[in-house]
């Protein structure tokens, strides 16, 4: 079982959020701590559907305590023994440097911090896992910081640093052809990347320009160009039905258009994406995927056995 879409900042656990953020309140002398679970609980899980603004507030909580080398650590070395723990013998971890530069510290020592986190979680797990680490650029944020992303990536090649991921808002305001300088200088490095898009001209355009995976794809199943354009490039489409539903971009987990993919022959492949963050798992992904929406097991079968022949960290 293999899982090609851990967000980071989305699967951090919950007891380790509230203790960063004892300490953190301690080290500013404020005299606040979070004495129950429940209340770090109710600031980072989304138990039912929410607006783009409560999951950003939800995300944002979580960034506040991992703006430091130790917490940074600490996190991917958690990350690492849970996936793990739940079997998994492959999975990517999503990270977005420059998400966690705001109190100093620079994106290689971000990549550094996780780096080793990474590395001393492997080093304590009881069976093979291999763990590849994508670095994130955003849509909404500066050229000159995405560049400094896929620069940083180059220079860590030969480490478990695999890819390039292109996330961030997809509400038609940061159209994928405006990143075409960044997607170019990504291929010219040869490195395999993905992105986050639901837009039909997105994945057109995504497909057209090398990309190997697109996570979700939501409102370009109605496209004929577009399933042409998955299917003729092989481009493997990463989806999350709990993530879709609990962000509002479905209307049940069963109205995700997984199957409908899947019945027109493109490659498809259940991930957990934020997995705390939306109280999911890889497991949980496939059940749902097999068991809700009924795509065929011949088809997630065929998805996931491309996703390992083509996955990032060879």
């Amino acid at each position: 079982m293999i899982e090609v879409n851990c967000k980071f900042i989305g699967s951090c656990r919950v007891k380790t959020i509230a203790e960063l953020y004892n300490q953190y309140y301690n080290a500013v002398g404020i005299p606040l701590e979070f004495d129950k679970l429940e209340e770090v609980r109710e600031k980072i899980i989304v138990s039912a559907p929410v607006e783009e603004e409560e999951l950003q507030e939800k995300e944002e909580f979580v960034l506040k305590v991992l703006q430091n080398a130790v917490s940074l650590e600490r996190v991917a070395y958690e990350l690492v023994l849970d996936l793990a723990n739940e079997g998994l013998t492959y999975a990517e971890i999503n990270l977005i440097p420059s998400l966690h530069t705001r109190k100093g510290l620079s994106q290689r020592e971000v990549v550094d911090a996780v780096l080793c986190g990474i590395g001393r979680g492997l080093g304590q797990v009881e069976h093979s896992i291999k763990i590849g680490l994508v670095l994130g650029i955003l849509r909404q944020e500066d050229k000159e910081v995405n560049h400094e992303t896929i620069l940083l990536a180059n220079r860590y090649k030969g480490t478990c640093v695999c890819g390039l991921r292109i996330s961030g808002t997809d509400d038609g305001s940061y159209p994928l052809f405006l990143f075409g300088e960044e997607i170019n200088l990504i291929r010219s490095m040869r490195f395999s990347y993905a992105v986050d898009a639901d837009d039909e001209m997105d994945v057109i355009y995504a497909c057209d320009n090398g990309a190997q995976r697109i996570f979700q794809g939501l409102h370009a199943s109605l496209s004929k160009q577009a399933i042409h354009a998955l299917r003729t490039h092989n481009v493997i489409l990463e989806c999350s039905a709990k993530a879709s539903y609990l962000t509002k971009k479905i209307r049940s987990l069963s109205s995700h258009p997984m199957r409908t993919y899947a019945e027109n022959n493109v490659l498809v492949i259940p991930c957990s994406y934020a997995r705390t963050t939306f109280g999911t798992n890889t497991k949980e992904e496939l059940f749902d995927a097999s068991h809700i929406l009924a795509v065929p097991y011949q088809c997630l079968s065929k998805g996931i056995e491309m996703a390992e022949k083509l996955s990032f960290h060879k």
